[in-house]
């Protein structure tokens, strides 16, 4: 993505990336002290906002970070910044908080006032551009975060284990990385969280060490509203090899079928596949308008 293609809501105004600054003073650019969340519009509606922002307090609380803003005063900022984007494209949002300006150190509360900042970007209209041929994913070498170090449920600016990962898989020309966690169970891509099917039955981590996707959640629900088998477990990455179909899931991929997984060649997209995606896919277009008494209904 260019730098001019973003624009950003920053101290109350929306200018374009390259003008917004943030001091090097802030401790969101000098220790990865920050939070946020990646959301996207369907049709110029916001896509299960409520969740996005529910998972970012709740991020915002495991790191002790207080901040001024409800979730009226951040659902008003994302629509104004959706609303900025060119009318015949959807748009994705990053709103991120970081622990705002101090002095060097670690001493958090000396860092009286966060900082907030929204980032939009426009998205062309439709499915992802791969979602018919699909996209290669190897396991990456390098392991998740434990729980009991960072959580990774906390969606952080803390990125380095994501990029070591990433960076292996550029090196093997693929798409996407899958991590295991530090006892050898596959958890998640480096952007992504992940689904396989084996003999009808959809397989996905189980609810620890990863972070807890919107949109995973979104395909969990469509699981149980289609009576397709579903388990969770700790697995090994083995069992990615043993996979009859698989796909992908984020806020701005929506679902992406895996067309190679650790060597093995997959049909893109298997059929499941094509049933989970044609329910996603109802769930983007036939929507309340949210902050109208809904609770929202997809990622």
């Amino acid at each position: 993505m260019q730098l001019g293609a973003l624009w950003v809501w920053i101290d109350g105004h929306v200018i374009s990336a390259d003008q917004a600054r943030v001091g090097v003073l802030d401790h969101g650019f000098l220790y990865g002290d920050s939070i946020y969340e990646t959301l996207r519009s369907y049709d110029g509606q916001l896509f299960r906002s409520d969740d996005h922002l529910e998972r970012l307090e709740a991020s915002a609380e495991a790191i002790g970070l207080s901040t001024p803003w409800t979730r009226v005063d951040w659902r008003a900022i994302l629509e104004d910044v959706s609303a900025r984007g060119p009318t015949d494209h959807d748009v994705g949002l990053r709103l991120m908080i970081t622990r705002g300006e101090g002095p060097l150190g670690l001493d958090t509360s000396r860092c009286p006032a966060p900082r907030l900042l929204v980032f939009g970007w426009p998205i062309p209209r439709g499915n992802h551009p791969l979602v018919t041929e699909g996209v290669d994913v190897i396991v990456s070498t390098v392991r998740r975060n434990p729980p009991s170090a960072l959580d990774p449920r906390i969606k952080s600016g803390n990125f380095l284990n994501n990029i070591l990962a990433y960076r292996e898989v550029m090196a093997a020309g693929a798409y996407e990385g899958i991590l295991c966690t530090v006892d050898g169970a596959v958890a998640e891509g480096t952007t992504s969280n992940i689904f396989w099917v084996r003999g009808g039955e959809v397989c996905t981590s189980e609810d620890r060490g990863i972070l807890l996707g919107v949109t995973r959640r979104t395909v969990l629900e469509i699981l149980t509203e289609e009576k397709i088998n579903e388990r969770r477990g700790a697995f090994p990455p083995e069992d990615l090899q043993k996979a009859d179909e698989a796909f992908l899931t984020s806020t701005l991929k929506g679902i992406l079928p895996i067309r190679k997984i650790a060597g093995k060649v997959l049909p893109v997209p298997g059929p499941v596949t094509v049933r989970i995606t044609a329910a996603y896919d109802a769930r983007t277009r036939a929507r309340p308008p949210e902050g109208a008494g809904s609770a929202g209904t997809g990622e």
